[in-house]
């Protein structure tokens, strides 16, 4: 019978030999949840195949999702209250795809959201990402540099106040307050001047705690404010948020 000190030292082979197998740390979680990552690419796959060409979205979405993320921009491991892996690579690709110069999101937080928005960006090479919050306490996600301006505001004061940056966005995520009412305010503060095909995405529209069975909710104040274009993708089991997406005719 092997001793305790030998099992340990296979299991530090085996760790040791995994993570050399691997480009990076990342990669020892990749081939740990081999199931999980192909359950990503086959829901976003489903985007791409079905969900595309209802919004008129680029047909190159699945490219840019499975772009190698070598400058760590769409990192992992974010507290609770931040966007699911899946949803961040979502985005990343519909930046991507979309080359918006102008992007601007409500609700840093800790930067997740920021980080895969700067990462497309910054492989455009052009754009530059506003990002709104109203709190600097609970929000320490970025500070300015060439492709993001952290701004701290209430979202819908900044947003009337700034209608000429709101013509300009192409690609608008909403992750603040998802009250309805704040939604509704929010969102109608941008549909109406947002150019013809930018994109608008809002988080949370699939969350229980957000949607009550009766009533309204995010989902229902988003499709509202958007005059019924909404699409609701969810990502359920990866994520229990979700994502609504309506492109602007």
């Amino acid at each position: 019978m092997k001793s305790p000190r030998a099992y340990g030292l296979r299991l530090t082979w085996l760790i040791s030999y995994l993570l050399r197998r691997s480009e990076d740390a990342r990669g020892l979680r990749r081939l740990g949840v081999l199931g999980r990552r192909s359950d990503i690419w086959e829901k976003l796959e489903w985007v791409t195949r079905e969900v595309a060409p209802r919004l008129r979205l680029p047909v190159d979405l699945n490219g840019y999702f499975r772009e190698e993320d070598r400058e760590g921009g769409k990192l992992r491991g974010f507290p609770g209250g931040s966007i699911w892996e899946i949803e961040g690579i979502f985005l990343y690709g519909i930046a991507r795809a979309l080359r918006a110069t102008v992007i601007i999101e409500t609700g840093t937080y800790r930067g997740c959201s920021t980080r895969h928005l700067r990462l497309a960006v910054s492989r455009n090479g052009a754009g530059r990402i506003y990002s709104v919050d109203l709190n600097p306490a609970t929000s320490t996600g970025f500070e300015s540099d060439e492709w993001v301006t952290p701004v701290q505001s209430d979202s819908v004061v900044w947003l009337e106040a700034n209608p000429r940056l709101v013509r300009q966005c192409g690609l608008f995520f909403h992750d603040s307050d998802h009250s309805p009412e704040h939604v509704g305010r929010e969102i109608r503060a941008v549909w109406p001047n947002l150019p013809p095909g930018a994109v608008a995405v809002c988080h949370d529209v699939c969350s229980p705690a957000h949607n009550p069975p009766t009533g309204s909710g995010t989902w229902s104040a988003f499709g509202d404010a958007v005059g019924g274009q909404a699409y609701r993708l969810d990502f359920h089991p990866l994520s229990d948020c979700g994502l609504g997406i309506a492109r602007k005719s």
